[in-house]
């Protein structure tokens, strides 16, 4: 419920591909870059771009309007708490939200009590989740699911000890969506209301956020007089594809930034890295023979220096991020011997439309 009997809080929904939309983005981006590093899976998605048909801005914030401004004065009785949210339910098996909190970086408590504070952090996330149940999956997203469960892929487990079928597993039920990188203050909040499909293995599966500061990097180091630098392209995907367990569309993984590994004579990839839709580090691998090389902390560096500069802004400190299971040691310690620093963790969590 709110609190102290204040209004239901109402929330905006913006069309990103409608017409003259730059000025929400911009105001959006506005609002998050104080925010940074926590904000940054949402800033970065929202930079990206890529926006569908489907795609959708979710905020009690008023963005739409130049005077309204997008600071604690145009918030009334909502002043202490706001959400963002970047919604496309046709990215299926993908993830579907990404979702920032102003509460998610708050290092001391206002005023209010923990009680009222508490009442708003719910009625926010149920006005949410309720605004999003009449964003349906489209028939894409259906076809998507025909074509995860009909791939001939390795149905293994992956370090974190999750299966293909582990986090496909929600794809059968439209009510179920996938939100990614969500904070572990707002992960409360959805369990606290009892959105979060709790079934799948997966639904409460930590995650370190690592950011780096990629000016502070040092120079990748240079690779073996065997190996060059490459890029990936399109007919690389299904092997890409093949070495994750992690559902990704080839039509996704075509569009985002990647450095690859190749051998000086061959053709196929030895190892690769992308910058994901949020621009996080996402599907590092190196192939089984050429481990222990160091090529993944070459490769993660060559991508945050030299792939990334359609995020990059004048004025804006560098920064790059990444996710890492908690418990993957491997993984943290190639992340943490880069300079990367984790202060929160995240979740990709399962959350039912349906119980709400």
């Amino acid at each position: 419920m709110a609190p102290n009997g204040s209004p239901t809080p109402k929330i905006n929904i913006y069309d990103l591909t409608a017409q003259d939309t730059s000025s929400i983005i911009a105001r959006a981006l506005q609002t998050l870059k104080p925010r940074l590093p926590t904000s940054i899976a949402l800033y970065r998605r929202l930079q990206f771009g890529r926006f569908l048909p489907t795609t959708r801005l979710l905020t009690n914030l008023v963005l739409s309007d130049p005077d309204a401004g997008t600071d604690a004065d145009s918030r009334s009785e909502w002043d202490d708490a706001w959400v963002l949210a970047f919604v496309d339910r046709s990215c299926r098996p993908e993830t579907e939200a990404w979702v920032y909190a102003s509460w998610e970086d708050e290092v001391e408590l206002s005023s209010e009590s923990e009680q009222t504070q508490t009442q708003m952090q719910d009625a926010l996330i149920l006005a949410l989740i309720r605004a999003v149940q009449n964003l349906n999956p489209t028939p894409k997203a259906t076809e998507a699911l025909r074509k995860v469960t009909s791939d001939n892929l390795s149905n293994g487990t992956d370090a974190a000890g999750y299966s293909r079928a582990d986090y496909a597993g929600h794809m059968s039920n439209a009510n179920v969506m996938l939100w990614g990188a969500v904070h572990e203050r707002t992960s409360q909040v959805l369990r606290r209301v009892s959105a979060l499909a709790e079934q799948f293995a997966s639904v409460m599966a930590k995650n370190f956020s690592f950011v780096w500061i990629v000016d502070e990097m040092a120079e990748p180091k240079a690779l073996p007089e065997e190996m060059r630098w490459g890029e990936l392209e399109r007919r690389h995907l299904g092997l890409v594809r093949s070495r994750t367990q992690i559902p990704r569309q080839e039509g996704t993984l075509a569009v985002l930034p990647n450095q690859a590994i190749f051998t000086s004579t061959g053709e196929e990839p030895i190892a690769w890295a992308f910058a994901g839709l949020d621009g996080s580090l996402t599907s590092l691998h190196v192939e089984e023979p050429y481990r222990g090389k160091g090529l993944a902390k070459s490769l993660t560096t060559k991508l945050f220096r030299d792939k990334m500069e359609c995020f990059w802004e004048d004025g804006v400190v560098r920064q790059a991020h990444g996710y890492v299971t908690v418990g993957n040691v491997a993984s943290q310690r190639m992340c943490e011997g880069l300079g990367g620093k984790s202060d929160w963790e995240c979740y990709w969590l399962r959350v039912d439309l349906g119980k709400i």
